[in-house]
């Protein structure tokens, strides 16, 4: 059996190789602290019903992107900053009459935590943060509104190399309203609703570096 050694020798090589790998994998690990994230997605369309006239009023669908800032507290959780911006507009009344739209910005800053499930190149995660939204509508006799604002979601990170990789997420954001200020409703009014919080849904995408 002279080719035994040989191959109890490669099969040795092959074992320290991925030892190798795997320990310095969990070394670079360790050395992470931080996670940079600037991110590019879609806002989905939200509705809403006005409490005066019954119609529709839809945030429509729109690009959003920001940053999103992690700091290691353990090998599974992290605390998040996370900063969102949306151009979009505002529409009340049916589709097939020509709604009343105006342009609208959505601003969102927000903190809180993600915990990892798995370590190595796939990561799956969830996360959850608290903020406060800002709305500001460009039509005259309306001015900027901030509410308090909070975001759950989940998704996977995937490093492609060892301290650059893609993040994938969904997320939904939840706004408090209040009957008194309806939805674009400060220094004057767009739509009044009964409802008390605004949901939106967002799908993305973005690239991780780990510092």
């Amino acid at each position: 059996m002279r080719g035994a050694p040989v191959v109890t020798a490669v099969a040795m090589a092959v074992l320290f190789v991925a030892l190798g790998s795997a320990t310095a994998d969990a070394q670079q690990q360790r050395r992470t602290r931080i996670e940079l994230t600037p991110f590019i997605g879609v806002g989905l369309d939200s509705e809403l019903k006005d409490a005066d006239t019954g119609e529709p009023v839809r945030i429509d669908e729109a690009a959003v992107y920001g940053l999103s800032l992690g700091l290691r507290m353990d090998q599974q959780r992290w605390l998040e900053v996370f900063a969102s911006f949306q151009q979009t507009s505002v529409s009340e009344g049916s589709l097939f009459e020509s709604p009343e739209q105006i342009d609208l910005e959505i601003a969102t800053l927000q903190a809180g935590g993600s915990y990892l499930f798995l370590h190595g190149p796939v990561q799956p995660f969830v996360v959850g943060t608290l903020g406060m939204t800002r709305f500001s509508p460009k039509m005259d006799g309306l001015s900027a509104t901030t509410r308090f604002s909070g975001s759950l979601g989940g998704g996977v990170k995937l490093f492609v190399f060892r301290n650059v990789g893609l993040r994938i997420e969904g997320r939904g954001k939840g706004v408090l309203l209040t009957s008194d200020t309806g939805v674009l409703c400060s220094g004057g009014c767009f739509a009044r609703t009964d409802s008390k919080v605004l949901v939106q849904m967002e799908a993305l995408a973005s690239v991780t570096v780990a510092l």
